[in-house]
């Protein structure tokens, strides 16, 4: 049983490294700092918590491909605007892409703290 539940935390581990690493090479700088901020504050503020690891694990790994998707779709969305209006539209963008980050880091983040909370009749994991 040690060995599936390691198995899980490598390959979890390895997602996440897949997403920082494909959000740093498609050149898009604003999705890699995002996942960088979710992962530096999931991990410092909820891997202390108990529980299984396995679950955190699990956990941070959605975040990381919500993250990619979200992002990836922002990104379509920008360029779309870019082209459509034939005028780079780059000052709007930057000021929107933050808030816009936000609105998805915050609720997965608070989301996740609730489901990995200890409680009494929290035993699902």
């Amino acid at each position: 049983m040690d060995i599936l539940k390691a198995l899980m935390l490598i390959i979890c581990a390895e997602t996440i490294v897949l997403c920082l690493g494909g959000s740093y090479l498609s050149n898009n700088f604003h999705s890699f700092l995002a996942l960088v901020i979710l992962n530096f504050f999931f991990i410092t503020i909820l891997y202390p918590l108990k529980g299984s690891s396995i679950a955190k694990a699990g956990m941070l790994n959605v975040g990381n491909l919500l993250g990619v998707s979200i992002n990836s779709l922002f990104y379509f969305f920008t360029t779309a605007i870019n082209n459509h209006f034939s005028v780079p539209l780059s000052t709007l963008i930057n000021m929107g892409y933050p808030i816009l980050t936000l609105m998805w880091i915050v609720p997965f983040w608070s989301l996740s703290l609730t489901l990995l909370s200890p409680t009494k009749n929290n035993n699902w994991y």
